[in-house]
């Protein structure tokens, strides 16, 4: 949420509000009918709608790796961010965990820490 509000257009205060809204709400009256959002998890609606833009998001804009880092962290999302970062795309003929090997290489051990954090999850 943090880098969405960061590199977000327009007015982020209404958004920023709520946001403050939803910290200020005791979590420990969170319900199975009435679940506290902060305690729980959007990945799985979020892994399935960023399939077109993933090579995007691991290779062209370094901040947005982490994003995609924390869908993989996630076991609600792991598996199908996996299978998205193993998977090629229509614009290659390569997976993208090769291309992110390439996108490191030569590349100084702090440099791109997100892509060098997934691809540390999807060797194991």
């Amino acid at each position: 949420m943090l880098e969405t509000m960061l590199h977000a257009v327009g007015d982020k205060k209404p958004a920023m509000d709520a946001l403050l809204e939803l910290a200020a709400a005791d979590p420990r009256s969170s319900t199975s009918k009435d679940p506290n959002p902060l305690l729980t998890m959007p990945t799985d609606h979020l892994v399935d709608k960023i399939p077109p833009f993933i090579r995007y998001y691991v290779l062209e804009n370094g901040s947005s790796a982490f994003m995609v880092l924390a869908l993989l962290e996630n076991p609600e999302a792991a598996e199908k961010t996996r299978k998205l970062l193993l998977s090629k795309t229509k614009d290659s003929s390569i997976t993208l965990q090769k291309e992110m090997g390439k996108l490191i290489k030569g590349k100084l051990e702090s440099e791109l820490k997100a892509v060098r954090l997934i691809l540390d999850h999807l060797a194991k």
